[in-house]
């Protein structure tokens, strides 16, 4: 891409996202208590980071937070579908009410790692998905109830 190229994008993208939620860098509440208001905000996200990448199309290196953030709403989405007793728990976090052997678990959606609450020792699981199929629905939830 041209330089100029790169400007139109992201001015089309920045007008885009204007004319849907308002100022880029504006204040932007955001509940996530039903999975609509999650894919909206995955929707929301996606444009950020289409901007983002962007801004930095020409860098070596450059962070895309909203990108991450997708990362964490999709994996967010597989708990809406999963019919587990579950919440939010600090930033990134999620925790599981019942999981292995009857503890509480807790999960990060951004690295897929998870622990029993109350112990020091972390697991990787493949995906959110895999996490709830392997030690989760394994100990006594059906999946989709």
């Amino acid at each position: 891409m041209t330089d100029l190229e790169v400007l139109l994008a992201k001015s089309e993208l920045r007008k885009t996202y204007q004319e849907k939620y308002g100022e880029i860098y504006g204040k932007y509440e955001v509940t996530l208590a039903t999975k609509e208001d999650c894919l909206k905000e995955i929707e929301r996200q996606s444009i950020l980071s289409e901007i983002c990448d962007l801004d930095g199309y020409f860098k070596d290196r450059y962070s895309n937070p909203y990108q991450r953030e997708v990362y964490r709403l999709q994996n967010l989405l597989c708990f809406y579908d999963s019919g587990v007793d579950w919440r939010l728990y600090g930033d990134g976090y999620i925790r599981v009410t019942k999981g292995n052997k009857g503890y509480p678990l807790l999960y990060v959606l951004l690295s897929s790692k998870w622990r029993q609450e109350g112990k020091s020792v972390w697991y990787k699981s493949k995906d959110s998905k895999s996490f709830l199929e392997k030690f989760v629905y394994h100990q006594g939830y059906k999946h989709g109830t």
